[in-house]
């Protein structure tokens, strides 16, 4: 099984998402994270409700308001929405099932849009000679 690190098993089965908040929003620096139970054994429904927690957490910390705020309040808002977000996916898969067939074809279809893009670039990551004409060009000492 795929095992995002956004995802932890505990000692007694239960999944968890842990989300890390980044070092400059803590008042003396240190990186930390959020911890909250999935309340799920199942890995599979643990894994679809990760994707939807940290597509919204990424987007969450982008937020100019996240600037305005205190640290412990950033904290509990983040842990509210997550728990919110939480129990709205837990009731979706309730009544609908894990994914339909076309969050399925959306979600390859995603898939398969990204490793094209990522394909595309591989002439910007360079070879061995592009590497030798850098280091020759900057006159940079190699060992």
């Amino acid at each position: 099984m795929f095992n995002p690190s956004y995802l932890t098993l505990s000692r007694h089965n239960l999944y968890y998402f842990r989300f890390p908040l980044p070092a400059s929003i803590h008042p003396q620096g240190r990186r930390t994270d959020i911890k909250m139970s999935l309340d799920t054994r199942c890995p599979q429904e643990a894994l679809h409700m990760i994707r939807c927690l940290a597509y919204y957490a990424d987007n969450a910390l982008t937020n100019p308001i996240l600037n305005m705020m205190d640290y412990h309040d950033i904290r509990e808002a983040l842990t509210a929405h997550f728990k919110a977000m939480r129990d709205q996916v837990k009731e979706r898969i309730a009544k609908q099932g894990q994914l339909t067939t076309q969050e399925q074809q959306a979600f390859k279809n995603g898939a398969a849009q990204a490793l094209q893009s990522i394909e595309g670039l591989s002439d910007l990551v360079g070879n061995a000679s592009d590497l030798a004409q850098v280091i020759e060009g900057e006159r940079l000492d190699v060992d």
